[in-house]
């Protein structure tokens, strides 16, 4: 569970404890410097005053989604905030998912060419 508030402390931009889809643009979009870690800056009073409503609006990343679809699948309650609740719940539900494909994956490769996964 660290782990995972650690992540979701590096979307928290403004540290208010939940996410907006200003800070889901942000952090999902940003091309980062080299191999040096990302800067934050402590002092934000919202992500809104760096990045404009809008902006990453339409971008697709780089598993097929766009930001608006992460965030409706984040913000479970629709109040277009995501707390480390519901984070942490979309989470554990995409690992589970990914877990489940490679399983399948697995067994394909085991039962050889023209296996149907049954």
């Amino acid at each position: 569970r660290e782990h995972m508030r650690a992540a979701f402390e590096l979307f928290d931009l403004d540290g208010s404890g939940s996410l907006t889809i200003s800070e889901l643009a942000r952090v999902l979009t940003e091309v980062p410097d080299g191999a040096s870690p990302r800067s934050r800056t402590p002092t934000l009073t919202g992500c809104d005053a760096i990045m404009p409503a809008g902006v990453g609006s339409g971008l697709v990343l780089p598993d097929g989604k766009t930001v608006e679809e992460v965030m409706r699948w984040l913000d479970a309650d629709s109040t277009g905030k995501v707390t480390f609740e519901e984070f942490e719940i979309y989470l554990l539900r995409e690992h589970e998912k990914i877990g489940q494909d490679l399983y399948r994956k697995q067994r394909l490769l085991k039962k050889g060419p023209g296996a149907t996964g049954r």
